[in-house]
């Protein structure tokens, strides 16, 4: 690493840290937190669109609840679709279910019967927030959505739905179930990230440890973050995403995820928007 890409590290890593501590000290982060626990006998469906949303937005939930979890992989690319990227993605996240112990599935066209008979199966999904910039996430919250319609009311009272979050933060305002992180935890995640995928080895470490310690300091050192959602929730959020003020507000996020205050406090205003 040159010298300019070492003082630039170092001046983007200051300025996520001055957020956080703005963050924190203006009380924007969710304060309402619960202990997230399942009975024993309860079998969890993690929806990811992309391969390593299972790793960012999940980590601890496959480390705590490993033989409960599988994984329903979307194989989205995010509009690379070169056959080396392809290749490369999905091997990695092979690498990431041997080393995590999870099961592994596959959607390859935001299939509906496939994910509802697995939902059917389940008794608790894990799904993107669709309260996100990124399409591919708002898309499987979709294919989540028509799948879940189709269900009886007595299977959809049967499964306990929540949004993970991956590069936008949940609205600070929300009552949220939480997973902790020690700080060897929280190092871990990272540093094992980079061995599994390789080639997301740019992402912004620094930043996503400091997203993921905005949490009450007497209750633990950081956290993974989820908000449970019932079906009034969900049948809101559908109609939500589908209003094209929302969604365009929802696209501009992408130019903000790189300012921890910035996003929350955008995010804060689309939420209020649609009160």
């Amino acid at each position: 690493m040159g010298a300019f890409s070492r003082v630039y590290k170092l001046y983007r890593s200051l300025h996520w840290y001055l957020q956080y501590r703005y963050t924190r000290t203006c009380g924007k982060f969710a304060n309402a937190l619960t202990l997230l626990q399942f009975d024993d006998y309860c079998k969890i469906l993690y929806l990811a669109p992309h391969s390593d949303d299972e790793w960012v937005g999940g980590y601890q939930l496959l480390r705590v609840f490993t033989e409960k979890v599988t994984v329903l992989y979307f194989n989205r690319f995010g509009g690379n679709i070169a056959e080396n990227n392809v290749l490369k993605r999905n091997s990695e996240i092979v690498l990431s279910s041997m080393k995590n112990n999870f099961r592994l599935e596959n959607n390859f066209s935001y299939d509906v019967r496939l994910l509802l008979e697995l939902l059917k199966k389940h008794q608790v999904v894990f799904l993107p927030s669709p309260y996100d910039w990124h399409d591919e996430h708002r898309e499987v919250f979709k294919t989540f959505y028509k799948a879940y319609q189709i269900m009886s009311e007595d299977e959809q009272r049967n499964v306990s739905v929540f949004y993970y979050n991956v590069s936008v933060p949940h609205h600070y305002t929300s009552s949220l179930y939480y997973l902790p992180l020690s700080k060897n935890e929280l190092n871990r995640k990272w540093n094992d990230f980079v061995e599994v995928y390789f080639s997301q080895k740019f992402m912004p470490a620094y930043r996503y440890k400091l997203q993921s310690r905005l949490v009450p300091k007497y209750l633990c050192y950081a956290a993974e973050q989820y908000l449970k959602v019932d079906k009034q929730t969900i049948e809101k959020d559908y109609l939500t995403i589908s209003n094209k003020a929302v969604l365009t507000a929802l696209n501009s996020l992408k130019f903000s995820i790189n300012n921890i205050y910035q996003v929350r406090i955008l995010l804060h205003k689309i939420v209020e928007s649609i009160l």
